[in-house]
């Protein structure tokens, strides 16, 4: 398996103060050629007008990931965590049994985008938690292990058989995405440019592979973004909610 999705493809929605696109089906955009892969159940690519945000809304058996591009994220939740997640930072969010939380973009001028990703747990009914950590004191170039399953030494940690990794790449060099059998690669780009099977993608775009479909990229502009190595075969989509939640 090898499938690309360019970044023209995914879903779209806008609320006052909000713009997202989705990559996988989420509340009102269905599309049932791209609903997961593997564990990977949603990247939304929201970007966030001064002073709105997502009001406190709930989740349960989903983690979540949030991995700010630019501006900064104020994060509060109900096992009373506050913080500010800034650009170029991650969080990650247990939702197990239950959270509410809110996000919103505290700032007056400037706008924020971050990536939100969601991931199917292993299990119902793990305990909420929530993680932060400062990337830029980790991040190297190629790729820097940020996120791995419980008990690793990745950083974060989630309830799930999966990694993730940070991609930052020079031009002219090259990389293999092909992953050990019954697994899943996807790498999502968020700058640059690589050129796979003679398909050029960007900003937004991305590639899904398995085993027998795996390939090598070249780096033809500078480019980072993010590379999920999955279990392979279809997951059940379960235990939270999937719609959109307006911005204030």
């Amino acid at each position: 398996m090898k499938r690309i999705r360019h970044a023209d493809q995914r879903g779209q929605a806008r609320f006052p103060g909000l713009e997202s696109r989705h990559s996988f089906s989420f509340g009102s955009y269905f599309d049932p050629a791209n609903e997961q892969v593997s564990v990977l159940r949603v990247i939304n690519d929201d970007t966030v007008a001064p002073g709105a945000g997502f009001p406190t809304h709930g989740h349960r058996d989903m983690e979540i990931i949030s991995w700010v591009l630019e501006g900064e994220l104020e994060h509060q939740d109900s096992l009373g965590n506050e913080g500010v997640v800034r650009a170029g930072e991650m969080q990650v969010m247990t939702a197990g049994t239950g959270i509410r939380h809110s996000e919103f973009n505290g700032a007056k001028d400037a706008s924020l985008r971050f990536l939100q990703i969601w991931v199917l747990p292993d299990a119902a009914g793990h305990a909420p938690r929530w993680q932060q950590v400062e990337l830029a004191g980790l991040a190297t170039a190629g790729l820097t292990r940020v996120i791995g399953p419980e008990g690793s030494d990745a950083p974060m940690t989630v309830h799930q058989d999966m990694t993730l990794d940070l991609v930052d790449l020079t031009e002219g060099t090259t990389l293999d995405l092909t992953p050990a059998s019954a697994r899943v690669r996807y790498l999502h780009l968020t700058e640059g440019r690589v050129r796979v099977d003679g398909a050029e993608l960007g900003p937004g775009d991305a590639i899904a592979v398995d085993a027998d479909g795996g390939l090598e990229i070249e780096v033809t502009a500078p480019a980072k973004g993010l590379l999920f190595d999955l279990p392979e075969g279809p997951v059940a989509i379960t235990g939270t909610d999937l719609q959109d939640r307006p911005a204030a």
